[in-house]
């Protein structure tokens, strides 16, 4: 199976696409969005990430800088430009994706499922550009949503669906097989800067987490865990191993009203459109060997310290 990363890194995705990477799942491209940084910083993240794990063979597009009908909300949790002090290229010019270039990447007649750790803009903008997007589409496998518990950006809401609420009711609309990764489930484990670094070979990468690591203890309103959570990775790890998972069919809608409830997702009666993962069925501590296990498989071992 081949893979498209849509993303908008920070930290968390910076993790999510270094594990994947050492992990060997076959990354064909990553596309960014808006949403933890502007877009552009977002790109220039990304970047970085495939210089650190000796992949730039891997190609970086930019792709939408805004939600479809509203104005995006930055995450307070990834510091300066989402990247924690990472060192970056600010010279690194990242190549424009449009409906055209998705085409492009799907044409060599493999199936490749998207994996969608940010606002989903892009997909839904292409999806109603070009409907025959969908048809080529595998599957999307989605973090966004919360269920039965507190949003991160809202009470209600999450941040990825809260950015973009109408880009996920596209998605979830459409006729692509989708599975929705929530905030709740990947709230289920935490991760401390050591757990990390037992995933992450990278020095400059795991220098940027500490700052996030404290956020998540800290914070009062959405915060004082013990320890980070890692949101996009546990999204990634459902597509390695969904084993490790429970997951039923349900309809889930979105609340795309301008209201307090912007960004709610609701379970609701009616024909299935989507797998929701509703839960783990693995201890935290088991969970971590088995991401410990599967980056060391296929670790970059040339990856810059």
């Amino acid at each position: 199976m081949k893979y498209i990363i849509d993303c908008d890194p920070g930290i968390d995705d910076s993790i999510a696409i270094s594990w994947a990477l050492s992990a060997g799942m076959d990354i064909s491209a990553i596309c960014c969005v808006y949403g933890n940084a502007s877009v552009d910083e977002c790109a220039q993240t990304a970047d970085k990430i495939t210089e650190i794990c000796n992949r730039p063979d891997i190609p970086v597009y930019i792709g939408s800088n805004k939600p479809l009908y509203k104005r995006p909300k930055r995450a307070a949790s990834h510091g300066e430009s989402a990247r924690g002090g990472l060192a970056v290229n600010q010279r690194f010019i990242p190549k424009i994706i449009d409906s055209n270039t998705y085409k492009n990447i799907f044409k060599g007649g493999q199936e490749i499922t998207i994996l969608a750790i940010g606002p989903v803009t892009n997909l839904a903008k292409y999806i109603a550009k070009d409907a025959s997007i969908s048809r080529m589409v595998s599957r999307v496998v989605c973090m966004g949503g919360v269920f039965n518990d507190d949003g991160n950006v809202t009470e209600y809401a999450e941040f990825n669906t809260f950015n973009d609420p109408d880009a996920l009711q596209i998605l979830l609309d459409s006729k692509i097989d989708t599975v929705l990764v929530p905030a709740n489930v990947c709230r289920q484990i935490v991760f401390s800067i050591s757990d990390i670094t037992d995933l992450i070979e990278s020095r400059e990468i795991i220098d940027a987490v500490a700052g996030y690591v404290s956020y998540y203890k800290d914070d009062s309103t959405y915060g004082g865990f013990n320890g980070a959570v890692l949101y996009d990775l546990i999204a990634i790890l459902y597509e390695y191993k969904p084993a490790l998972f429970t997951y039923r069919k349900v309809n889930v809608q979105v609340d795309t009203t301008s209201g307090a409830k912007r960004g709610r997702t609701l379970i609701v009666d009616g024909n299935p459109n989507v797998v929701l993962v509703d839960g783990i069925t693995a201890s935290p501590s088991i969970i971590k060997i088995e991401l410990k296990n599967a980056a060391q498989q296929s670790l970059c071992k040339s990856m810059k310290k």
